[in-house]
């Protein structure tokens, strides 16, 4: 889920302000007066069937909400970055159908918005972001705002899932050690792993292990991951970090990254 908080000076949506964008997944901040649900939504390229994301007013007041459409991307380190819609290459575009795209829920009720995508013949995936929006107090000439955005994928025809974890490196210090390594997604779905890194000595015994949490990979990405591992006092030696994650295919894909403990 993604919210955000941020001052307008007048009733337009500014990118600029979406630059700042808290971005949250899994958990309504105490800020956030309403949910949405759910905030991942995956339409196949030829589906007509729309989607309906629930908007549920958690305040104690009626609130007026507007819904839009906005094109997004990650960094290799996850952060999101916003685009008018239908800028991007891989924008869903006009593709996106949006309803009502204005409407009002009353305390302690929930609304819905329905969201469709008009089929796809060449079978592409795209991606945009649809966000929900609402006006907060104010305060004098300025109206504080709450977003909470949706990522919308078109999934392609090619249902094949190509991750793959690529190599990294290890570094120590009072807080641990820290495994960093690289996530790459060759095929053409969007891609959510999750798993864990293992620290082994060189026969193979486990001595630390830590989860790796659910994150995103789009199409054609890469993404850094770093993890802090609790260090268990290695003796002096070389060790070995294995970070394994499970893509959804019928495979864990993994890597091995040597390091040495020195006194």
């Amino acid at each position: 889920m993604f919210t955000c908080c941020n001052p307008r000076t007048d009733g337009r949506s500014a990118l600029a302000g979406l630059a700042g964008l808290l971005l949250l997944m899994g958990a309504t901040p105490a800020a956030a007066q309403f949910s949405v649900s759910p905030v991942i939504v995956q339409i196949p390229a030829v589906d007509e069937e729309p989607v309906r994301l629930e908007v549920r007013n958690e305040g104690e007041n009626t609130m007026q909400f507007r819904a839009y459409a906005l094109d997004f991307d990650m960094s290799e380190t996850g952060e999101h970055q916003f685009w008018e819609h239908g800028s991007r290459p891989r924008s869903c575009g006009d593709r996106v159908r949006i309803a009502p795209d204005a409407f009002s829920v009353p305390a302690g009720q929930a609304g819905s918005v329905s969201v469709a995508l008009t089929p796809d013949p060449g079978g592409n995936t795209c991606w945009s972001m649809v966000l929900v929006e609402t006006s907060g107090s104010s305060e004098g000439t300025i109206l504080v705002n709450q977003r909470i955005g949706a990522k919308l994928y078109g999934l392609s025809d090619s249902a094949e899932i190509e991750g793959e974890v690529l190599g990294g490196s290890v570094t120590r210090d009072t807080l641990g050690m820290t495994v960093g390594f690289m996530v790459q997604n060759g095929g053409a779905w969007p891609l959510r792993p999750s798993g864990i890194v293992e620290i082994r000595d060189l026969r193979g015994e486990i001595v630390a292990s830590h989860p790796v949490d659910a994150f995103s990979v789009l199409p054609e990405r890469t993404r850094k991951i770093r993890v802090v591992v609790d260090d268990p006092g290695l003796l002096p030696g070389r060790y070995l970090a294995v970070p394994i994650l499970d893509f959804g295919a019928d495979y864990l894909s993994g890597t091995q990254i040597d390091f040495r403990v020195v006194e």
